[in-house]
């Protein structure tokens, strides 16, 4: 214990003696920056690509889009020249009073319906003078029909009339619109009746 007084004291005369320097000036020490946490890297497999914004497909331009419309349009019209086509005959051309004739009738598709009338087809008792007959068309615009010359038909030429004609009807006024799409004309001689024209 007496030691360690001694050399406590003998430090602090030592200390004593020593001139004093010059001042020396203290740099702060800055305080120590925590490390950040630490980033965990995915693999490359499964990281998912960044979804990129698609833009809007550019729509066509109104000429680019007529003219397709146009050339779409003209395909679908083009149609065989045969199916334009008005043709009509009736067979025979020459017959007697109570004999039958054949018709046969090529109308546009666009039409539906045919009508033939004549002079030649009046019926016995009846104070009209010129008779129609209706006629029912195939999908392609063909058309049979036969029709009877009455006994009492007048001999002489006659001229028959075909018109072929789009029927509508309207299915709330059931009101009817016929529309004219073509007409022909043929002629026909009738003769007078003879009884061996049976035998």
């Amino acid at each position: 214990m007496r030691t360690i007084v001694g050399v406590a004291t003998a430090v602090a005369t030592t200390t004593s003696a020593i001139a004093p320097g010059p001042a020396v000036a203290t740099v702060p020490v800055p305080a120590p920056v925590p490390a950040p946490p630490p980033v965990e890297v995915m693999a490359p497999e499964s990281v998912a690509a960044p979804a990129v914004p698609v833009a809007p497909a550019a729509s066509a331009s109104p000429a680019a889009s007529s003219s397709s419309g146009s050339s779409g349009g003209s395909s679908s019209q083009q149609q065989p020249l045969w199916q334009k086509l008005t043709s009509f005959k009736v067979m025979p051309y020459s017959v007697h009073q109570n004999d039958v004739v054949r018709i046969l009738v090529h109308c546009p598709v666009e039409a539906n319906h045919a009508i033939v009338g004549s002079t030649a087809f009046t019926l016995k008792g009846s104070w009209r003078a010129y008779r129609e007959v209706g006629l029912g068309l195939g999908g392609k615009g063909f058309g049979k029909k036969g029709v009877i010359i009455s006994r009492f038909a007048w001999p002489g030429e006659h001229e028959v009339h075909m018109k072929c004609v789009k029927v509508t009807i309207d299915k709330v006024t059931h009101v009817r619109k016929v529309k004219l799409l073509s007409s022909a004309s043929a002629d026909l001689l009738v003769r007078e009746f003879r009884i061996r024209q049976f035998f």
